[in-house]
């Protein structure tokens, strides 16, 4: 008996090999997801940061090397929902931002500036000017001398007026940090909170308005205006719950 019993391992299985190499056509290595596009994915779903743009880049590269890959990588459908969702929150994104922008440019001339003018021409005295900036209502509803008392009132409390924040980021944080003086604070309807600085430290002046708004601003015209003042004292031109003019007489600049 000659038989080599090693033989059969010597001899190639018919479609195995050729010429000596692993055949990957019969033989194909194990398919796994693309990175890329898992990337893509989380970032896209990141939506509170500014990612959009690095999801879509992520997943078109994903898409790219799966379909190129010869069944090798997977992950296609999350290639896709990356880039569609990058693609959505970059738009909303940019939105963003040109809103913010839009909002900066106005903040000053158009939204805090005839507000801050307001205030500065009554703690002037400069009645007729600050009137320019009230509602029909509120012109009917107040004398020069009830005016005049208002301001004195505040002045006791405060001191004279200064200034508002110039910025919308500065105005936001002194919201945050004058927000709580708003808690249980009686409400003149609608209205806009300007955070102010006067001699003796920080205030907000409330602006209760109403109507359309006035040539030059995007807000309504004043139709209250209230001085809120830490811890709670409140001085008010209008009592919010009677819209009547509060007796501040005992403030009475005049001799």
């Amino acid at each position: 008996m000659t038989q080599n019993p090693y033989a059969q391992f010597d001899r190639p299985e018919p479609g195995r090999y050729d010429d000596g190499g692993f055949d990957p056509g019969r033989y194909p290595a194990p398919m796994r997801t693309s990175i890329l596009a898992i990337c893509s994915l989380v970032l896209a779903l990141l939506c509170f940061l500014p990612l959009g743009p690095l999801a879509v880049i992520c997943g078109g590269l994903a898409i790219l090397f799966i379909a190129n890959s010869r069944g090798r990588l997977g992950g296609l459908g999350l290639a896709i929902a990356g880039v569609l969702v990058g693609l959505f929150t970059s738009v909303f994104w940019m939105m963003m931002v040109v809103g913010a922008m839009s909002v900066q440019q106005q903040w000053g001339p158009a939204i805090v500036g005839p507000s801050d003018r307001m205030m500065r021409d009554l703690d002037a005295g400069d009645f007729a000017a600050a009137r320019k900036n009230f509602s029909a209502f509120l012109d009917a509803a107040v004398t020069d001398e009830q005016l005049a008392e208002f301001v004195a009132a505040y002045k006791a409390e405060t001191g004279s007026y200064q200034s508002t924040p110039s910025t919308f980021l500065s105005w936001i944080g002194a919201i945050i940090e004058l927000g709580p003086q708003m808690q249980g604070a009686q409400q003149s309807g609608d209205g806009f909170p300007l955070p102010a600085t006067f001699d003796k430290g920080k205030g907000l002046v409330f602006i209760g308005q109403a109507g359309q708004p006035q040539p030059g601003s995007v807000l309504p015209p004043a139709e209250n205006i209230g001085v809120l003042i830490p811890p709670r004292t409140e001085v008010w031109l209008l009592d919010p719950r009677t819209r009547q003019p509060v007796d501040h007489s005992a403030f009475n600049p005049s001799p």
